[in-house]
């Protein structure tokens, strides 16, 4: 055995070697079986090859030392999501039991609310009373009193049905001067004034006066169970 230089002595050591592997790095092509002949028979080879590639794959070999540190970034975001959650899941739970225990005193105080006979709820049953004079609808004026409980209802409501038929339109200005409550009963003293246009033509009649009206409320709120003087409405 002798010793033989390898041409390229950029890539190749100084080996003792037989004479056909003293052919240079670049005469053997990538494909040759002499390439696999050194690879299996001179270790240093081996590694000025693995050299070679990695100095050709630096950005690959980068992007890997990357690959790592994004991995441990992003387990350790989902580690902070994961305990942040149950941090807030208390005060989520919390604000519903406000919330269920605000809902209950809202609906009492609407209750108490709607209990309480005052100047709203006497404009509420009087605004009906207009609505139904001015869109002529017997029924709906009819929704504000109590049949029930109002004495002589069904004489009223001929009355109101002889009233329509006479005229063929109203208009209504109405003033509430006074409300108060006697012995769980509400009472409205308002002041009407009334335009009556007749059926078929003719000259329109006025008619003013101050109207007290008693109420009491029921399953479906305030109703009215007496009305004086009754007559205005004929």
């Amino acid at each position: 055995m002798e010793r033989v230089e390898c041409p390229s002595t950029r890539w190749c050591p100084q080996v003792r070697a037989p004479f056909f592997w003293a052919i240079t790095w670049e005469s053997v092509p990538s494909t040759s079986p002499l390439l696999l002949l050194r690879l299996l028979f001179i270790p240093e080879a081996n590694i000025l090859i693995c050299y070679y590639f990695l100095r050709r794959s630096y950005v690959t070999r980068r992007a890997l030392f990357l690959v790592p540190c994004i991995l441990i970034a992003f387990v350790l975001s989902l580690a902070a999501q994961q305990q942040s959650v149950p941090a807030n899941e208390p005060q989520a739970s919390s604000t519903k039991k406000k919330d269920k225990k605000q809902k209950p005193d809202e609906a009492s105080n609407e209750d108490a609310a709607a209990a309480t006979f005052d100047e709203r709820a006497a404009a509420q049953v009087l605004g009906t009373i207009r609505d139904g004079l001015e869109g002529h609808s017997q029924r709906l004026l009819l929704s504000a009193f109590d049949a029930e409980k109002m004495d002589g209802f069904l004489t009223f409501q001929d009355q109101i049905e002889a009233y329509f038929t006479r005229y063929e339109g109203f208009r209504v200005n109405l003033r509430i001067i006074q409300t108060s409550v006697e012995n769980n009963r509400g009472a409205i003293l308002a002041e009407f004034q009334l335009e009556n246009d007749p059926r078929g033509g003719g000259r329109i009649s006025r008619r003013e006066g101050q109207l007290r009206f008693e109420l009491e409320r029921g399953a479906k709120g305030w109703k009215i169970v007496d009305l004086n003087p009754r007559g205005f409405f004929s």
